[in-house]
């Protein structure tokens, strides 16, 4: 398998050119470099991390409003996946 940071770098340049792709590539760089840091298992190939049992919901904390405000709803969902021994990942959080 490939260098993960060459393979990221050839995408770039083919989609945005080699000088945006510089430009876009020395931001994003510290940034994976921290994730890899505090994520260590991530960079396992996803074959090892996923198999055709799991299941990947993808949503944003207003579209669960069964129990009051979205985070609150968001949390519970979270707990209640916890008991039933679901794998819950930890989503970005974004502030406007």
């Amino acid at each position: 398998m490939s260098d993960p940071n060459m393979r990221i770098t050839r995408l770039l340049c083919f989609l945005y050119g080699e000088t945006t792709a510089a430009e876009g590539w020395s931001a994003l760089a510290p940034r994976l470099d921290t994730f890899r840091r505090i994520h260590p298992g991530a960079a396992k190939p996803a074959t090892s991390r996923l198999t055709q049992r799991d299941a990947i919901l993808m949503t944003y904390c207003d579209q669960f409003r069964e129990l009051g405000p979205p985070l609150q709803t968001l949390r519970a969902f979270r707990a209640d996946a916890n008991k039933l021994n679901l794998k819950v990942l930890r989503s970005s959080r974004t502030r406007y």
